[in-house]
C-alpha cells in the first residue's frame, strides 16, 4: 500500500492522505473534466438536485416534495399530508418511495405517531398499496421537541398500468395528544422513483 500526502495551505493544520487499496488488478479512477469539488460517503451538504439531474436510463425520479411548513394536527386524526400524481413510464416498472420527517412535535409525554406511504390508482391513499409503515415518538416532556428522522424506504410497488399512480403519505395522531411536524423551519420530504424492470 502506498500514500500520497497533500499538505495543506498555509492556514491549515493537517494532511489530506490518499490512500491506495492493497489489490492484485489494475484499477483506472477517472476524473471528469468538470470543475467542482469532490464528494465523499462522509459528506452531507455538497449534492444537490442539479447533481442529479442525469440518472441512469429507466431510473427516474418522479416526485420531490419539500415542505418546511409547521403543521398542527388535532388528536385523534388521520391527515394526509401528502398525495402526489406520478405516472410510471412502463408497466410492471418498480416504484420506490422514501420519506423523512426531521422534527415533530407530540404535546404529551411518549406519545406516538403512525406515518404511513401509499402507491396506487386511486386518489384515496387507503385504497392504495401500503408500501411502509413507521412511528415517531414525540413529547419527551410536556412541551418538549423530538427532533425524528424518519427515513423510511420499503418494498418496491410493481406497476400494473401506465395510468396516473398516486404516493401518498398519511399521519395518525395519538386519541389523546396532538402533535406539530416540520417544526423550526426544518424540511420534512417525499421522495418517489421509478425503475425499469
Amino acid at each position: 500500500m502506498s500514500n500520497i500526502v497533500l499538505q495543506p495551505n498555509a492556514s491549515g493544520t493537517g494532511n489530506i492522505t490518499i490512500t491506495t487499496p492493497n489489490t492484485n488488478t489494475d484499477r483506472t479512477l477517472n476524473i471528469p473534466d468538470v470543475a467542482g469539488n469532490i464528494v465523499t460517503t462522509g459528506d452531507t451538504g455538497s449534492v444537490t438536485g442539479t447533481m442529479i439531474g442525469s440518472l441512469p436510463t429507466g431510473s427516474i425520479v418522479q416526485v420531490v416534495h419539500d415542505s418546511a411548513n409547521e403543521q398542527t394536527l388535532a388528536q385523534s386524526t388521520l391527515t394526509t399530508i401528502y398525495n402526489t400524481q406520478i405516472t410510471p413510464s412502463a408497466i410492471g416498472n418498480k416504484i420506490f418511495f422514501m420519506v423523512t420527517i426531521p422534527n415533530i412535535t407530540i404535546s404529551l409525554t411518549d406519545r406516538r405517531i403512525t406515518c404511513n406511504g401509499y402507491i396506487g390508482t386511486n386518489v384515496t391513499p387507503s385504497s392504495n398499496t401500503k408500501l411502509l409503515t413507521g412511528n415517531a415518538i414525540g413529547g419527551i416532556g410536556s412541551g418538549a421537541d423530538n427532533t425524528v428522522t424518519s427515513t423510511m424506504i420499503s418494498d418496491a410497488h410493481t406497476t400494473t398500468s401506465t395510468s396516473v399512480h398516486y404516493a401518498s403519505l398519511t399521519i395518525t395522531t395519538p386519541s389523546n395528544a396532538s402533535c406539530q411536524f416540520a417544526r423550526h423551519s426544518a424540511i420534512s420530504r417525499m421522495v418517489v422513483w421509478e425503475v425499469s424492470s
